[in-house]
């Protein structure tokens, strides 16, 4: 089969971008299923670089945001490295993981892929837009039966 076959008429598909936003419309604020599918070591933009750990989250539910990215990150620093215990720990990692002298981030790193998680999310606005924003990640089993906490 050529490849030419494979668009199935997609070229000549009219599309009408008039009612089209330009970003989806934002989550309700509150506390959604997530699974972590990246987590990468970086640093800041701006001096000092400050180093930090990227998290990008995939929305498991409610289906009108499954798949939805979510993204927060960890910060690396000393003096946030207090927050980066806290949430490990809420995600589920044990005390000795947590504590062990030969953790680095690169091992975080590498531990977080595919652990699911609850993300708690409020709407801010960024560059005049309105956007999903995320203040922590816990571990899924907080999550109520409605799948959303109170912030």
């Amino acid at each position: 089969m050529s490849d030419e076959n494979l668009n199935y008429g997609v070229e000549d598909i009219a599309l009408n971008l008039g009612g089209v936003g330009t970003a989806p419309e934002p989550m309700q604020p509150g506390s959604y299923p997530c699974e972590i599918s990246t987590a990468e070591i970086a640093l800041g933009k701006e001096p000092p670089h400050n180093p930090f750990i990227k998290l990008t989250m995939s929305v498991l539910n409610p289906e009108e945001y499954a798949s939805r990215k979510l993204f927060t990150n960890l910060m690396l620093m000393s003096q946030s490295l207090w927050r980066l215990k806290k949430t490990l720990l809420s995600i589920g990692f044990a005390q000795e993981e947590v504590e062990d002298p030969a953790l680095t981030p690169k091992v975080i790193c590498e531990s977080l892929i595919g652990v699911q998680v609850a993300a708690h999310v409020v709407t801010r606005m960024y560059q005049g837009s309105p956007t999903d924003s995320v203040t922590g990640i816990s571990s899924i089993s907080d999550l109520t039966n409605e799948g959303n906490l109170p912030l």
